[in-house]
């Protein structure tokens, strides 16, 4: 049976907020400087092309108008756009890469990949002097027959997937001639002329730090909060085995980061393999780089009392807050028209989790504030009770979109946690209605799916269970003295030990999210470990201290992972979960005494608020 077969619930936007029209506007004074400017276009696809000198570099500004409908919609999508610069002098040939895959809203519930931006995205580029003609170059595809075919798979998504599962049941028809030998989606190549570009003057400075996309974002640097006052904590006390003293060295790595780069080296979370790049010309910044660096900070500086580390959280948190944008469908989003990787209502939550927790540095509820009224309207789905899934940070797709259990709980958790510092009923009201109505009901055996069916997922489902975690470490006694909750987070950790937890010298080492020895890295396994870790020390510390020995057990396979040589270049720049799980021990009361970390032990000499 065909799902979602008509247009009737595609991507759509219905309004502009004001901030969009007034940003939209600064650029057509902006672009009134430009050195070129043209429109190129075919059927189906429309792109703005605008070029600024900035003095010693270029900047090129672009954004597509039309991409098999009137923008934002169409079923097109676009792969490898490229400007191409030809100098007809000496025949020198210069590409520009603008994007590697962008897709019309219609089609992008299916096709994932970019998605057409609400504002032109930007970048500086060099170019020597001489008379340029400049090309726009990729290909087009009318992916609405590709679309259809993923209806019927009920929820597959994502181009590359697609296309491999079409062409093999395609190739296979064929075979048996029930199929015709024409492609229905097949990629148009173009090459079109935008115009000549007479540049007097060489523009070949290196690039170095400069943001990416600027018009969607006011940048925050560390020299814009190196002087504001820093409230005072008083660090736990902590024995050499405590993280806080073991791992000082490599938690500082990311805080000098922080305070240095505007980035993550890695570009990404997941990729533990590639060694870090701290010479980036361009810099992109998103809730995840953003809200990160603020997990990772705030439990270090509650730990050290390091006034420059707190500046490094607040210059992330400053750059939250100046940046957040209201959502049409309601809520309010830092990306603008960028696509968010694990969707924006898990940004929101994690987002908003995180602004939570730097609140605890001082207790002050006013640094939650500004999120109270994007999470108070962030839309509800009619019918089933969980927020709506729109993963592209400004659409309204959800009814194609599956609603994750990770993500949902994430976002319950942070509208409890918000209610809870702003005394906001409404706020925790609509938690519970979550995790009540769509969480708890989806658990079995202690284990919850990816989503709804049967879609096993470990990684989420323990993942899930850090999120719940945060729950008892909250301030209030409301889920730690409610017995139904603590029973399933009991459920919940015996079913992880059970069924992810592998034992070996004394020591609990986790599946990662790869669950595959051949191409696994032990810097996965140790992140799944570290949430766990959370987890545990939640549980013992304010449930049963019987899981004081798992929660060892844990810590010392931790110790020996997070020692490897390979795990080194986790620690510079890309492990920002990692510090504030491993943290979060002093945090909770709970201390490791020994003298090395084979022998080491768990004690409680009282909680630590």
């Amino acid at each position: 049976m065909t799902l979602y077969s008509s247009s009737e619930y595609r991507t759509r936007r219905r309004e502009l907020s004001p901030k969009v029209q007034q940003v939209r506007e600064e650029y057509a004074v902006l672009a009134q400087q430009a050195v070129f400017r043209a429109y190129p276009s075919m059927p189906n696809l429309g792109v703005e092309i605008c070029i600024l000198d900035a003095g010693d570099m270029l900047e090129l500004f672009w954004r597509i108008l039309d991409i098999g409908g009137e923008a934002p919609g169409g079923w097109h999508q676009v792969h490898d756009l490229t400007l191409q610069f030809e100098r007809g002098s000496d025949s020198k040939k210069i590409s520009v890469g603008l994007a590697g895959h962008v897709a019309g809203f219609y089609a992008w519930y299916r096709m994932r990949g970019g998605m057409v931006s609400i504002l032109p995205n930007s970048h500086y580029f060099n170019l020597e002097s001489g008379e340029w003609s400049i090309f726009l170059e990729g290909k087009l595809q009318d992916a609405k027959a590709l679309c259809l075919f993923a209806d019927a798979f009920g929820d597959l998504f994502h181009y590359s997937h697609i296309l491999r599962h079409h062409s093999k049941v395609r190739s296979a028809l064929m075979e048996e001639h029930l199929a015709a030998m024409e492609d229905p989606a097949p990629l148009q190549p173009f090459r079109l002329f935008a115009g000549t570009l007479k540049l007097q003057g060489d523009r070949t400075t290196p690039i170095r730090d400069r943001q990416a996309n600027r018009l969607h974002q006011v940048s925050v640097h560390f020299s814009d909060v190196k002087n504001v006052p820093v409230p005072r904590v008083t660090p736990p006390a902590a024995t050499p085995l405590d993280p806080v003293h073991f791992f000082r060295d490599r938690m500082y790595y990311l805080h000098h980061q922080s305070r240095d780069y505007q980035f993550c080296p890695y570009g990404t979370v997941n990729h533990w393999n590639h060694e870090p790049s701290f010479d980036q010309g361009h810099y992109y910044v998103n809730e995840r780089t953003a809200y990160f660096h603020i997990e990772a900070l705030t439990p270090l500086y509650r730990c050290t009392g390091d006034a420059d580390v707190y500046r490094s959280a607040r210059k992330w948190y400053e750059w939250i807050v100046r940046n957040i944008w209201p959502a049409p469908g309601g809520g309010v989003a830092l990306a603008c028209g960028d696509r968010t990787v694990y969707g924006s209502s898990l940004h929101n939550g994690g987002l908003s989790d995180a602004v939570c927790t730097f609140a605890e540095i001082d207790g002050e509820a006013r640094w939650v504030e500004p999120l109270r009224q994007g999470l108070l309207q962030w839309p509800m789905h009619p019918v089933i009770p969980r927020p709506l899934m729109d993963q592209d940070a400004w659409g309204n797709e959800e009814m194609n979109t599956t609603g994750t259990y990770n993500m949902c709980t994430h976002f319950a958790v942070a509208c409890w946690r918000a209610g809870e510092w702003l005394h906001d009923d409404a706020l925790k009201a609509k938690a519970e209605k979550i995790l009540f109505g769509y969480t708890f009901p989806g658990e079995n055996n202690g284990v919850w799916p990816y989503r709804p069916g049967n879609y096993p997922a470990p990684h989420y489902d323990m993942y899930l269970k850090w999120q719940l975690a945060r729950l008892l470490a909250s301030r209030s006694p409301r889920w730690r003295e409610d017995p139904s909750f603590v029973s399933l987070m009991k459920k919940a950790m015996d079913a992880t030990l059970r069924e992810y937890a592998r034992e070996r010298d004394g020591a609990l080492f986790f599946l990662d999210w790869t669950h595959d020895k051949n191409v696994t890295h032990p810097g996965n396994s140790a992140r799944q470990a570290a949430a766990q870790l959370e987890a545990l020390a939640c549980l013992t510390a304010y449930v049963d201290p019987g899981y004081c020995e798992p929660l060892e057990k844990t810590l010392r396979g931790l110790y020996g992972q997070l020692a490897l040589p390979e795990v080194d270049r986790c620690w510079h720049g890309c492990w920002f979960h990692v510090h504030g799980n491993l943290l979060s021990l002093a945090l909770h009361g709970l201390h490791v005494e020994g003298n090395s970390p084979s022998e080491m032990r768990i004690v409680r000499p009282g909680r630590i608020s």
